[in-house]
């Protein structure tokens, strides 16, 4: 089973929002290949978060790869 994780899940934890703390941990726990995000969401984050904070958009990336989410387009 493969868990599908929506924009606003990732912004939670990029930006540091309120209910981060309720995203990161759960995200942090799922195995590596389990979790998968859309092309839609990755263009939507770099939109939102890339102005502002570009290393951490690059960070963000990175830590993508790292878990080997997968990208459903």
């Amino acid at each position: 089973m493969k868990y599908l994780v929506d924009t606003n899940v990732w912004l939670q934890a990029i930006l540091g929002r309120s209910h981060a703390h309720d995203v990161v941990r759960p995200l942090n726990e799922v195995k590596p290949g389990l979790l998968a995000t859309t092309d839609f969401t990755l263009h939507t984050v770099g939109i939102r978060v890339t102005p502002t904070k570009p290393d951490q958009f690059i960070s963000f990336l990175d830590d993508l790869i790292a878990r080997r989410v997968n990208t459903l387009h």
